[in-house]
């Protein structure tokens, strides 16, 4: 009959876990607690490392995989400031939408200055949304904008 003492590491404080546990050969389930209240807004990722306490420098016999995607504060008005992008670099920001919205303003502008910089040519921005809805697909309610901006040029979608 299989057993194995499994010692469990987290590779984040925001993880609870029991120290160790016994497998058995029928399998045997653990309780674990995840704390996003410190977390600060947008997507944290960590794991439950499972290692046989008996041979531990064979590495994690398995792992269980988290991820938590924090919101931003719910806010009629959400400025992100000044953003830099490399090229082919994608940013992602997670909102709290307010019960019964149907809608949203988004206003992009390139705070490059055309009496300042040389290249003057347009910039491509895509804005790619997507809402989550219970019994929804996500493509069913995305959406996906191509903007070419000028420098200093402001465009409202």
């Amino acid at each position: 009959e299989f057993e194995m003492k499994v010692k469990l590491e987290a590779t984040a404080s925001w993880i609870e876990i029991p120290e160790f546990f016994m497998l058995m050969h029928n399998g045997r389930s653990f309780k674990f607690v995840v704390d996003p209240t410190n977390l600060t807004p947008g997507v944290h990722t960590a794991k439950i490392l499972a290692y046989d306490i008996n041979k531990k420098e064979l590495g994690p016999r398995f792992s269980v995989p988290i991820t938590v995607v924090k919101t931003m504060d719910q806010s009629s008005s959400i400025s992100l400031g000044k953003l830099e992008f490399e090229p082919n670099e994608v940013k992602r920001f997670f909102l709290d939408v307010p019960d019964g919205a149907s809608w949203m303003d988004v206003t992009v502008k390139d705070c490059r200055e055309q009496s300042i910089d040389r290249e003057t040519s347009a910039r491509l921005m895509v804005l790619h949304t997507v809402q989550l809805l219970p019994h929804n697909a996500y493509r069913d309610a995305e959406t996906q904008k191509y903007l070419n901006l000028l420098p200093s040029e402001e465009t409202v979608t």
